[in-house]
C-alpha cells in the first residue's frame, strides 16, 4: 500500500483565493471613465434644454390664454418685484435707573398743613399730598395748582432728604394747571428740562414721585401713547396734552415725566372726582414760557380772547371734507358758545364755524397748534388771525385782555 502524500497543506477555515484583474470593492479605469462621461452628457443636455426653453418654449407659453391670465410666466420687459423680509432688532436706549438717579434728589412732595399725620409725639408722616420738582437752586418749585387753590391754608415742601420747608409764595398760571412755589432754601439740586416737541409716540418715559404716602409707587415706567391730545374736564378744555399708558394716582399729580435720559419733558396732572381719576401730562415747553416770564415779573399773564374750538387734523379734515388739513374750528356746545359774550373775540367779529389757519402770519400745524401759539402771545398786543369763512380767507385783528389767575 502506497503512502499518499498531499502536495500542499490547507488550514482549517481558510477560503482559497483566486487571482482576478479587479478585486471586490474597487473600480477600474473603465468605470471612472463612464461616470465622468455621464456627468458631461447630463450638463450638456441640461444647458441645451434651458436655452431651448427660454428662447423657444417660454415665448410661446406667454401667448397662451391660461398662462397669460395666471401670470405664471411674465413676458419679457415686465417689472418683477421681489419681496425682501428683514428682521430688525430694536434696542431701547437708556433705562429708568439713569433717569431716576439724575432727578431723584430734585423731586419733592407738596403737602398742606392738614396733609400730615401725627404718629406719636412730634413724629409725623405724609398722609396726603402731591409731587413737584425743583427748577432753580434758590428754591423755585413747580407743581399743579389744583391742590393749592385754598390760599388760606399753609403748604409745605418736603425735600428728598426729608426736610420740611414752609412755602413762602405761590404764583399760578391762569391757563394751565401749574403753580410756582418758592421756599427759603439755597443750593438745591435742580432738574434738567428737555424739549417736549421732540417726543414721539411709543417713546419710553418714566414717572418719578418723592416721599408720598406709603401705598404710592414712587417710580413707574411706560410709553407715550398720544401727543397733542385734547381733554375735556369739569367744563374746561385742555389742548395739546400728552397721554401715556402709565397708571397714575392723584398723589402722582405734579410729578415730572422723564425721558430715558432723565430730562423733564412734562408735568403730570391727576384729578380725582366722583370716584373717577382724570389724568394727562402738560408738555414742558408750555411751562417754559410762563416760568421765564414769572422769573422776571413775579407774575404770569396770558392773553384772553374768548372762543371755543377744536384742533383740525388731517384725519378730521378728511372725515368732514374740509379744505384745510390744519387749523382751529370755532364751534359751540350745549354748555359753551363758540364765541363768548363780552369777549375780545366777539368784539373783533369772530363767528361760529370760522376756521383759524394763521396767527400773526404763522401757519397752524400739528406742532404749532392754536393753544401752543396762544401761550406764546403777549397779553397786551393786538393779534392778527387769518380765518377761513365760507371758503374765503379773512384777516381779523383781536385786541386781547390780560388773563390773570
Amino acid at each position: 500500500m502506497k503512502d499518499i502524500k498531499p502536495s500542499s497543506k490547507k488550514k482549517m477555515g481558510t477560503i482559497p483565493t483566486h487571482s482576478s484583474p479587479m478585486q471586490p470593492g474597487k473600480r477600474g479605469p473603465r468605470s471612472f471613465f463612464l461616470i465622468i462621461l455621464t456627468i458631461i452628457i447630463s450638463l450638456v443636455v441640461g444647458a441645451l434644454a434651458g436655452i431651448l426653453g427660454t428662447r423657444l418654449l417660454l415665448p410661446y407659453l406667454v401667448t397662451l390664454p391660461y398662462f397669460e391670465e395666471s401670470q405664471l410666466v411674465a413676458p419679457e420687459g415686465t417689472e418683477v418685484i421681489i419681496e425682501k423680509k428683514e428682521v430688525i432688532e430694536v434696542k431701547e436706549g437708556g433705562g429708568a435707573e439713569e433717569a431716576v438717579r439724575k432727578v431723584n434728589s430734585a423731586t419733592v412732595s407738596i403737602v398742606s398743613e392738614s396733609g400730615f399725620e401725627t404718629l406719636v409725639g412730634d413724629i409725623e408722616q405724609i398722609a396726603e399730598g402731591i409731587s413737584g420738582f425743583v427748577l432753580t437752586a434758590d428754591g423755585l418749585i413747580v407743581t399743579n395748582k389744583h391742590y393749592i387753590e385754598d390760599l388760606s391754608e399753609k403748604y409745605y415742601v418736603v425735600l428728598a432728604d426729608g426736610s420740611k420747608h414752609e412755602v413762602q409764595s405761590i404764583i399760578m398760571d391762569p391757563l394751565l394747571d401749574v403753580a410756582f412755589l418758592s421756599i427759603d432754601v439755597d443750593n438745591l439740586p435742580v432738574v434738567e428740562l428737555g424739549v417736549s416737541d421732540d417726543l414721539t409716540r411709543g417713546q419710553r418715559v418714566v414717572v418719578l414721585s418723592d416721599s408720598l404716602p406709603v401705598d404710592v409707587v414712587p417710580v413707574l415706567t411706560g410709553v407715550i401713547s398720544s401727543l397733542n391730545k385734547t381733554y375735556y374736564y369739569n367744563g374746561e378744555v385742555f389742548h395739546g396734552m400728552i397721554k401715556t399708558d402709565i397708571p397714575l394716582t392723584p398723589s402722582h399729580s405734579g410729578s415730572p415725566l422723564l425721558s430715558a435720559e432723565g430730562k423733564v419733558v412734562g408735568i403730570n396732572t391727576v384729578v380725582a372726582s366722583q370716584g373717577e381719576v382724570f389724568s394727562y401730562t402738560i408738555p414742558i415747553d408750555y411751562i417754559k414760557s410762563g416760568y421765564q416770564e414769572m422769573i422776571k415779573t413775579r407774575e404770569i399773564k396770558r392773553p384772553y380772547i374768548g372762543f371755543h374750538y377744536t384742533d383740525i387734523t388731517p384725519e378730521f379734515a378728511a372725515m368732514n371734507n374740509l379744505s384745510v388739513k390744519h387749523g382751529a374750528l370755532l364751534y359751540a356746545t350745549n354748555e359753551v358758545p363758540a364765541v363768548k359774550k363780552g369777549s375780545p373775540a366777539l368784539a373783533a367779529g369772530l363767528k361760529a364755524q370760522d376756521i383759524i389757519i394763521r396767527v400773526n402770519g404763522e401757519e397752524l400745524t400739528d406742532v404749532s397748534t392754536l393753544f401752543r401759539t396762544h401761550l406764546m402771545l403777549s397779553p397786551v398786543e393786538d393779534i392778527t388771525l387769518t380765518v377761513l369763512r365760507d371758503n374765503q380767507e379773512k384777516e381779523i385783528v383781536v385786541t386781547p385782555e390780560p388773563l390773570e389767575e
